[in-house]
């Protein structure tokens, strides 16, 4: 039953209750199939953890020459500590929980307004809606300072490359709705409408309620809420699009002369809303995890464990590892490195290295136990063996870093560019540009240089697939974890993305007119070790696709009136040309990349070709048109 009024003595609009509302006259309702894309699942249940990644595809026509505001409703969202413990270690008591600090038990509202041009303008190009993207929860550690904000980046993109701007949610968009005066079950037939009404339990209001007579909600509504703290500054920098500044304190006593206090660590909601230059809008709907302070690791130098082994001793409990043990265990990528967690805090050795650290076999180094007097009440002191502060180092963030080329594929390109972004907050794309018909790659790396790693690459954005013009699937285009240590400590993951045309498509054995993939797209990644997400900004990179060139070889240099070094954009080789004969190499490269290439020519007069400093072989019987 639609009421787009809300007339105080009638049922919720069904389209803020449960289901997707497509948003015209009709009322219609499209049913939705999750296909499950991806899932994080980790045996060690934390609050970063365990989710799943899944794609609904609807198709639904709208008449020309108006607006329409699609959603879909749906809970309920996670509960909060408001009811009794049933365990001696239940929700509430626990410290490590991952309930809902604001908005608990609430419901969704994902929401796209769309604009559809006038039947006159048919043929027109029509506006799409921009894309937003983010984790489905991200780490958030507690500034050092009181009152300092947190930054993290919501991404968004716009196919139309039109301007666009962010906001919050609103009460609505956060999952509000207005409450009915019903009491029947579920979908039931109401005795005296006939009409078909839904129930809202608990939430039902009586008729003669003051409040719901004035204001037309119940007071025993769910209430929604933006996240406590202070948002006033996200999205005023005009260099970081989407970047979220929470500063989560409170002033919880009202006296301006006293510090504000923290705010309690947990999961907390947030609703972001992108809108571009025609007024269509899309949505993001998720979670921060606020931790206090700074993880902390024992020393490399400190007994570890290798493989599938634990500490000597389990650490200290976190929300990210509740078994107080960190590094990665059987899981790609495999670091073979396993710590004890020894405190938290803001200064570099904080934490409790004589409680969780355990010297190493060799008894040296940064853990190994000095002697000092341990004073005994009523007796004299004794010497015992204690490991230094030292030894408990903090958590550092993973980077991106690249390699240049690995086996001719471009690593991390414009990877400066994000480095210098994270530090002068500002916002630079890197590019890579590719050929219709032709598979766009390149590698990703990360390194964490801290003794015990545990970093990932995933990615917070991918392009549209060719023909279906839906989101990637990550198993797809992302290939597995390669995992470098780092001598024993710190290590190296790297991934390799690969957006692969539709068949048919490639410009020599086929007809490039095949590919409909955009011309401009993007792909965003982000590193992260559990608590650290790089995540202020992403690291994005613009993908630029274009015709492939006239096949015509490119002169690098000549060497006599006859003898010519080439490049062939065609096949992607170098070539040497004696004037009558193009010899390519057996190796192909990446185009709109800088390469290293000579010709070596020794006494004899025997020539060689270097490319990359590696000597290239070359292929007389090579025919462009064969590739």
């Amino acid at each position: 039953y639609v009421n787009p009024a809300r007339e105080a003595a009638k049922c919720a609009p069904w389209s803020e209750v449960y289901g997707f509302y497509t948003g015209d006259d009709g009322g219609a309702s499209v049913p939705m199939d999750l296909e499950i894309v991806d899932m994080d699942y980790r045996p060690e249940s934390h609050a970063g953890g365990n989710t799943m990644h899944g794609v609904a595809r609807v198709s639904h026509f709208y008449p020309a020459g108006r607006a329409f505001t699609a959603m879909f409703t749906g809970g309920e969202r996670a509960g909060a500590c408001a009811a009794p413990d049933t365990t001696a270690l239940g929700a509430c008591a626990n410290p490590l929980s991952n309930l809902l600090q604001n908005n608990a038990g609430g419901r969704f509202r994902i929401s796209t307004h769309v604009v559809v041009p006038p039947a006159a303008a048919t043929g027109a190009a029509l506006a799409r809606s921009p894309e937003i993207s983010t984790p489905a929860i991200i780490p958030v550690q507690l500034p050092s300072t009181a009152g300092d904000a947190a930054r993290f980046q919501v991404l968004a993109f716009d196919y139309d490359d039109d301007a666009l701007t962010f906001r919050m949610g609103t009460a609505d968009e956060y999952g509000g709705i207005t409450r009915s005066t019903s009491s029947v079950t579920p979908f039931a037939t109401d005795a005296t409408t006939g009409r078909l009404v839904l129930q809202d339990g608990p939430y039902a209001c009586e008729p003669d309620n003051q409040v719901f007579l004035a204001v037309g909600r119940c007071p025993n509504d769910r209430g929604t809420t933006p996240p406590p703290g202070n948002l006033a500054a996200s999205f005023t920098n005009p260099e970081v699009p989407g970047m979220v500044e929470w500063a989560p304190w409170v002033d919880d006593d009202g006296d301006p002369r006293t510090p504000v206090v923290a705010l309690a660590p947990g999961l907390y909601n947030f609703v972001v809303v992108v809108t571009d230059g025609n007024g269509a809008t899309a949505q993001a709907d998720f979670l921060v995890y606020l931790y206090l302070a700074p993880v902390h690791f024992c020393s490399g130098d400190c007994a570890r464990a290798e493989g599938t082994r634990l500490p000597a001793a389990a650490g200290m409990p976190t929300f990210a590892d509740p078994d107080g043990v960190y590094g990665r265990q059987q899981a790609a990528p495999v670091f073979n490195q396993r710590c004890a967690i020894c405190g938290a805090g803001a200064a570099e050795n904080a934490g409790r290295a004589a409680q969780w650290c355990t010297p190493g076999a060799n008894l040296g180094g940064a853990c190994a136990a000095v002697a000092e007097l341990s004073p005994i009440v009523g007796e004299a002191g004794v010497m015992v063996g204690a490991v230094p502060p030292s030894a408990c180092r903090r958590n550092n963030a993973p980077v991106f870093v690249s390699d240049g080329t690995v086996g001719g594929v471009v690593d991390t390109p414009g990877v400066e560019d994000w480095v210098t972004s994270t530090t002068l907050r500002t916002y630079a794309k890197a590019s890579m540009r590719g050929y219709y018909g032709r598979t766009l790659e390149f590698y990703v790396t990360a390194q964490d240089d801290d003794d015990c790693t545990e970093v990932s690459v995933d990615a917070v954005r991918l392009p549209v697939s060719a023909t279906t013009r839906a989101g990637l699937d990550a198993e797809l285009v992302l290939t597995s974890y390669e995992g470098y240590g780092g001598g024993g400590r710190g290590g190296k993951t790297r991934r390799r993305f690969s957006w692969p045309p539709p068949p048919g498509s490639d410009p020599i054995t086929g007809d490039d007119a095949l590919d409909d993939r955009p011309a401009l797209s993007e792909v965003c990644f982000f590193a992260s070790d559990k608590y650290e997400v790089t995540s202020a900004p992403y690291y994005c990179v613009a993908l630029l696709l274009s015709k492939m060139p006239t096949p015509e070889d490119q002169v690098i240099a000549r060497f006599d009136c006859k003898l010519a070094l080439l490049w062939s954009p065609l096949t992607g080789r170098f070539a040497f040309d004696d004037g009558t004969t193009k010899y390519y190499t057996t190796c192909a490269y990446d185009d709109f990349t800088w390469h290293h290439a000579l010709v070596a020519i020794d006494g004899a007069g025997v020539g060689t070709l270097i490319v990359d400093g590696a000597a290239q072989a070359l292929d007389t019987a090579l025919n462009p048109a064969d590739l």
